[in-house]
């Protein structure tokens, strides 16, 4: 199913070559969960080491070489968008980051009183953040009223509100 606004998945690539599948409408993000992996974006070689972050347009040409595993992220483009970031921590430490998605890389870690805690000696976690591109629309005639309360509501709370005339570009 290719109709989809955004996508997590964990990919493993078992043939020594392999092309990636266009997606046009699609930025993708790919973290290397192997310890590297080999690509090309456009005939330019690309190497990501473990946990590195990678971005690339879903219209690129890309094979990558050797088997390997990697974390993926797509996003329609116009539609929404992802903040991707790699934290490490040390044994011991509290996994503290907020994010709508978490995944941890490397090493292990488990919950006690304290909270999320790695026990391993280092662990790398993936967190991953969606945010949906809002557009003003201009209101039909019909809907003029409600715009025109919406204005009302950002004048009066002197900050961004996200008012009923506010859309993701759906109607």
């Amino acid at each position: 199913d290719r109709d989809f606004d955004f996508r997590i998945s964990v990919a493993t690539i078992d043939d020594e070559t392999s092309v990636f599948t266009s997606l046009p409408d699609y930025h993708r993000y790919m973290i290397a969960l192997s310890e590297e992996i080999n690509i090309t974006n456009n005939d330019v070689p690309v190497k990501l080491n473990k946990c590195e972050l990678y971005e690339f347009e879903g219209y690129d040409k890309v094979e990558s070489f050797g088997k390997a595993t990697d974390l993926g992220i797509m996003c329609r483009r116009g539609k929404c968008h992802a903040d991707v970031r790699v934290v490490e921590y040390e044994m011991g430490q509290v996994i503290s980051e907020d994010a709508q998605y978490g995944y941890i890389a490397t090493g292990y870690a488990e919950a006690d009183a304290d909270g999320i805690v790695v026990r391993s000696q280092h662990a790398a976690v993936v967190y991953i953040d969606i945010f949906y591109d809002l557009k003003l629309v201009k209101p039909e005639e019909k809907h003029k009223e409600i715009w025109e309360k919406a204005i009302a509501e950002f004048k009066e709370a002197g900050e961004a509100p996200v008012p009923s005339a506010m859309t993701d570009g759906n109607g």
